[in-house]
C-alpha cells in the first residue's frame, strides 16, 4: 500500500457513503473484477468499509454500477460511476447478444423503469427461469442492464445463487435498461 500514490486513497481515512462517492469519482469508469470490488478495491481505500455505504448510494441513484464483460465462472468486469458524470464514463454497451430471449428482455427494459425477476419472466413469457437468469447476466455483463443494488451481483459472484427452479426468486433483483444518458437507476 505504501508504494501507491496518495491520490489512490489506499490506506486513507475516508469512510461512509461520502467516502464511497469520492472513490467512485476517482475510479469512475475503471473496470475491475466484480469479485475484487468489495473484497479488495473499496476496503483498501475506505476505513472500515461497509457494503451498506455503496448500497445507500446505488439505491439513491447517486452511484451507478455497470457490467463491462464476463470473466470465467460467475465473475465479470464492473465499474462504478457517479450519476452526475456517468454519461462521460459509462462504456458503450455490447449490443452483440441477439437471441430472441435477450432481445425480448432488452425490448421490455428499453423504455426505462425497473422490474423484478418474476415481472420480467411474465412480460417476456419465459417459463425457463434458468435460461432467463443466464440471459439477464449476459445482458448485465454486456453493459445493457444494471440494478439499483449490488445485492444480486454479490450473490451471483459470491456463489450464493439459488438454483432457478420452479417459482424460487433468482438473484437478479430489480433490473433496468441502460441507454444513452438515461443509463442510471430509474
Amino acid at each position: 500500500p505504501r508504494s501507491l500514490p496518495p491520490c489512490q486513497h489506499v490506506g486513507s481515512t475516508l469512510s461512509g457513503p461520502d467516502g464511497v462517492l469520492r472513490i467512485a469519482e476517482q475510479l469512475g469508469g475503471c473496470a475491475m473484477p466484480a469479485s475484487a470490488l468489495e473484497r479488495l478495491v473499496l476496503p483498501a481505500r475506505l476505513a472500515g468499509y461497509n457494503p451498506a455505504w455503496l448500497d445507500e448510494l446505488t439505491a439513491a441513484g447517486e452511484v451507478i454500477w455497470a457490467g463491462q464483460g464476463a470473466l470465467p465462472g460467475t465473475d465479470g468486469w464492473v465499474s462504478l460511476h457517479p450519476a452526475d458524470t456517468a454519461p462521460l464514463s459509462l462504456p458503450t454497451p455490447d449490443e452483440a447478444i441477439t437471441s430472441p430471449l435477450h432481445e425480448a428482455v432488452v425490448k421490455l427494459l428499453e423504455p426505462g423503469g425497473a422490474y423484478f425477476f418474476r415481472q420480467i419472466a411474465d412480460a417476456v413469457a419465459s417459463t425457463d427461469d434458468t435460461a432467463l437468469v443466464t440471459a439477464l447476466w449476459d445482458l448485465v455483463w454486456a453493459g445493457l442492464v444494471t440494478n439499483d443494488s449490488l445485492a444480486p451481483l454479490r450473490a451471483y459472484v459470491g456463489g450464493k445463487v439459488r438454483k432457478a427452479a420452479g417459482r424460487k426468486r433468482p438473484a437478479v433483483g430489480r433490473l433496468q435498461r441502460k441507454s444513452g444518458v438515461e443509463r442510471g437507476v430509474q
